[in-house]
């Protein structure tokens, strides 16, 4: 439980001024800086020890006897520490030279840690702190939404920009690849994703002109055009692809990657790759097309568009289905805006030094409906309501990376709840 004292030390929640194991008044005038690598727990700290100021570094265990047991005593990295802080101070301890470091009892810890236990303890639950939640006051849920709805794109932009760098400053490219991966939807982004890889965009625009060449190449890549026609436009997809595969030089990839069971009709794989076709035809995710969208409704409809009438009446070659428009749901097409033009509009701001366009992407996502999720409808159990993209994807976030993580003491909710008096659900004298 280092990690929760840690965190104790770092918020500034003890009582100030202290009493050492031999009786120092002890005032922490600054605990310093979390060390997250190898070393003392904190750097640079400032204290005063019987009217004394020391600047140097802060070393936590929960037993003082800790300090011998992991070499400390005999490790140079740790000449500097000022103060040793301990909940169990069982023994005194002495730097190389013998010298002896001031101890402290952390007096309350066990007093958090009840709390800590209690706070992340709900019982069937997908989140530890649900029972929890409804404690927090509108402020305390708004401002952590605030900042994990920032973080996220941040991470998302983040990603995006080294991808770019490791293209040569492609944008393009990158655009396409994200919009291929998104068009999978999960059960086989990952399939969309490497048949966009193994096809040059430029290949694409270069035959834009025509819906089957453009079709040809993405699913003959895809590995899922066999080599028997069953029907005309499958014969013609078929001869394309190899004069195509032969003029491009290109090589198909194995059908095994794709997932094709249980898929409704409107995912099928060749349904998903002709929609993909079309869009790229129409340059929807161009730099220059994306630069100028102006708000969310002008994103939605960039894929107002659907594939060619074959695939209205066919799954894939010699598969028909019902006819339909093959139209994009409103929610699949909110899922694209959130995924890929809100993403790619942030990152384009940061990467080209464009503040403006960082900010209409998150005016985008407080104006599109929230996801429905299952993390998004854990949190609504708990009274965390989401009433807009921005706080689904702020929430998706804090699932994925603190509260699946068990980085409970990362998270501001989780502080709010435990530095409160979780137990009592009183004030005391100390908290």
């Amino acid at each position: 439980m280092e990690m929760l004292m840690q965190y104790v030390w770092n918020s500034r929640l003890l009582i100030n001024p202290m009493i050492g194991t031999d009786g120092q008044s002890i005032e922490v005038i600054d605990p310093g800086i979390r060390n997250m690598s190898s070393g003392p727990d904190f750097f640079n700290a400032k204290v005063i020890i019987d009217g004394i100021k020391w600047v140097g570094n802060i070393e936590m265990h929960v037993r003082a006897s800790d300090w011998h047991r992991h070499g400390h005593d005999g490790d140079p990295a740790y000449n500097n520490v000022i103060l040793h802080v301990v909940a169990d101070p069982d023994t005194t301890i002495t730097l190389p030279d013998g010298r002896e470091i001031p101890q402290v009892v952390m007096s309350d810890f066990y007093r958090y840690k009840r709390r800590f236990e209690n706070a992340l303890n709900t019982p069937g639950h997908q989140l530890a702190c649900g029972s929890r939640l409804p404690l927090l006051n509108s402020l305390q849920r708004t401002e952590w939404i605030d900042c994990l709805g920032i973080e996220r794109l941040q991470a998302r932009s983040t990603y995006i920009i080294k991808s770019i760098k490791d293209s040569g400053g492609d944008l393009d490219f990158v655009a396409y690849v994200m919009l291929a991966r998104a068009l999978g939807f999960g059960i086989n982004a990952d399939a969309m994703e490497m048949t966009a890889r193994s096809i040059n965009p430029r290949f694409l625009m270069l035959q834009s002109d025509s819906s089957l060449q453009v079709e040809a190449m993405l699913i003959g890549q895809s590995g899922l055009l066999s080599s028997t026609p069953v029907d005309f436009y499958h014969s013609r997809l078929i001869d394309e692809y190899q004069f195509l595969s032969n003029k491009y030089q290109l090589s198909p990839l194995s059908p095994g990657m794709w997932k094709t069971g249980g898929l409704r009709p409107a995912n099928a794989p060749m349904r998903r790759l002709a929609l993909l076709a079309e869009f790229m035809r129409h340059g929807i995710v161009s730099s220059s097309r994306l630069t100028s969208i102006e708000s969310a409704d002008e994103a939605r409809q960039l894929f107002d568009l659907t594939p060619g009438s074959y695939w209205h009446t066919h799954t894939s070659p010699g598969h028909t289905t019902t006819r339909s428009t093959c139209h994009l749901s409103s929610s699949s097409i909110n899922l694209l805006v959130i995924n890929v033009i809100v993403p790619l509009l942030y990152a384009h701001g940061e990467y080209l030094d464009r503040p403006a366009l960082a900010e209409r992407a998150i005016n985008m996502l407080y104006d599109l409906p929230a996801e429905v999720n299952m993390p998004v409808q854990c949190f609504g159990e708990c009274s965390i309501k989401a009433d807009n993209a921005f706080t689904s994807q702020a929430l998706l976030h804090l699932y994925r990376e603190y509260c699946t993580r068990r980085r409970c003491l990362s998270c501001r909710w989780a502080h709010h709840l435990i530095a409160r008096p979780i137990l009592s659900g009183q004030p005391t004298q100390s908290f």
